[in-house]
């Protein structure tokens, strides 16, 4: 496990780094500003810090270039949405361990991040005992059993042609189950009421890597879902038709165990504690910021690996 410092002044990105690196293990401290960055750095001493390149007050360069003076060696990576070659420069030069876009996938920036983090913290989750002990057992056994096994076999040989009959009727009702079980899809599917939202967000998010399936309505949504099972859904409480809740339902009644992002425009507390109640991963304001949405899938796909 790793301290680390995210130092970024929009607290919605702080937040979601916090959940997914917390959910690899990592100590999370965060700070919104650059003074208290650099106080929460001379506190913590973080083995690792992710610091945003324009904040007010005190920017990225400007924190980096203190941090060095409290620590020269400290591993500092930037995140930017502005950055230009000029400040990417700069931060070269103050020893900067990356540079990097925050257009770029969570996953992408913790791969990049990991590498930086100390042996301990990477070295920790492979145990050599019981891949050992797994190898052990499965010899002695075979060593032990085949002598019984090969008596017992021959009594029970004329018996076996009479229970031969019955098999058919027990793999019948295996081959009745397959067709019911939905195959899975790596696609994340959007249902929105609303064709320019819809295709809006659906171009937006598609730009980022990801695969996404629109549905308009509660009924083509469900219709989706019988026949194939979505990594994520992206559900409007505010549908036409059949409202958000009720599709939810359904969408649970169908045994979908994926993950929901609701988005809203009401902030009504009996709704949104029913969707909270059925699984709801996250809950989102509309109208929806589509960065704020695609870190959300991001995070949701992050934390669903494991």
């Amino acid at each position: 496990m790793a301290t680390i410092l995210v130092v970024d002044d929009e607290r919605v990105f702080c937040d979601l780094l916090k959940t997914v690196l917390g959910s690899h293990g990592h100590e999370v401290v965060t700070a919104y500003n650059g003074r208290e960055a650099l106080d929460l750095f001379s506190q913590h001493h973080p083995q690792f810090t992710l610091l945003d390149l324009r904040m007010p007050e005190m920017n990225g360069i400007e924190v980096l270039r203190k941090i060095r003076t409290i620590d020269a060696d400290a591993a500092v990576m930037i995140l930017s949405a502005w950055g230009s070659d000029a400040l990417e420069k700069q931060a070269r030069q103050l020893g900067v361990t990356d540079f990097l876009s925050k257009t770029l996938a969570l996953d992408t920036i913790i791969t990049s991040m990991q590498r930086f983090l100390p042996p301990t913290t990477q070295v920790v989750t492979p145990p050599s005992p019981p891949p050992v002990q797994t190898k052990s057992p499965p010899p002695s056994v075979q060593e032990k059993s085949p002598a019984p096994p090969v008596e017992k076999p021959k009594e029970r040989s004329a018996p076996s042609e009479q229970a031969t009959s019955p098999s058919p009727s027990v793999e019948k009702p295996k081959e009745k189950n397959a067709p019911s079980k939905v195959p899975e899809t790596d696609c994340i599917l959007l249902i929105e009421s609303n064709a320019d939202v819809s295709n809006y967000l659906k171009q937006f998010l598609t730009k980022r890597g990801l695969d996404i399936e629109a549905a308009h309505d509660g009924s083509a949504a469900l219709q989706f879902v019988n026949k194939a099972m979505p990594r994520l859904i992206v559900l409007n409480m505010d549908l036409t038709g059949m409202g958000g809740l009720a599709v939810m339902r359904e969408l649970r009644a169908k045994k979908y165990t994926g993950g929901i992002i609701m988005l809203c425009s009401a902030e009504d507390e009996t709704s949104l504690n029913l969707a909270i109640d059925m699984g709801s991963v996250d809950i989102l304001g509309k109208p929806v910021d589509p960065e704020r949405l695609a870190l959300a899938i991001q995070v949701s796909l992050l934390l669903a690996k494991g």
